[in-house]
């Protein structure tokens, strides 16, 4: 499932202005909820399929940088609370996403399992969601201004991803 991310709660969002009422694009949540709870294995298939949800905005990434001046950070990006609360909503007592791909922020990144509150799932035999931040193809880079435990890997870097899906396990690279 992919989503306009642009039109949601997020910073900058293309809904909100200087004077303007907060908005949501509830149309696309909908779509978005009823889509999720439809997912089913193929016809003759009896394990779970995929569930992946692309958007722009990341709800979770490391906070970057644009540029560092006297050791504070300007610009980059971080969490987007907003975004993260709908989601939740939408979804609430549905099945979540297995992963969430996202830009935005010109960074590598790839969480560990997360839960919905976006903290590390403890517990091996909980699915959590694994979230990949994938925003340097190409416009300059921000760095990743510190080390943050919720993500395996978080690199200043161009890259793409290459990902290969099977029924039980994802490879990415």
């Amino acid at each position: 499932i992919v989503l306009d991310s642009n039109t949601l709660r997020v910073d900058g969002g293309m809904l909100e202005g200087a004077g303007k009422a907060p908005r949501t694009d509830q149309l696309q949540l909908l779509w978005m909820r009823n889509a999720m709870s439809q997912w089913l294995p193929a016809p003759g298939e009896k394990h779970r399929i995929w569930k992946i949800l692309a958007m722009h905005h990341p709800p979770y990434t490391p906070r970057s940088c644009a540029c560092k001046i006297f050791g504070k950070c300007f610009g980059g990006h971080g969490d987007e609370p907003l975004l993260q609360k709908q989601l939740v909503q939408t979804l609430e007592d549905l099945e979540p996403p297995d992963l969430v791909m996202t830009a935005h922020n010109h960074i590598y990144a790839r969480s560990h399992p997360l839960d919905w509150g976006g903290q590390p799932v403890g517990d091996p035999k909980k699915r959590g969601i694994r979230y990949f931040v994938a925003g340097g193809g190409g416009a300059p880079l921000y760095d990743v201004d510190k080390a943050d435990g919720r993500f395996a890997k978080a690199l200043t870097t161009y890259h793409f991803l290459y990902m290969r899906l099977n029924a039980s396990a994802a490879f990415y690279w």
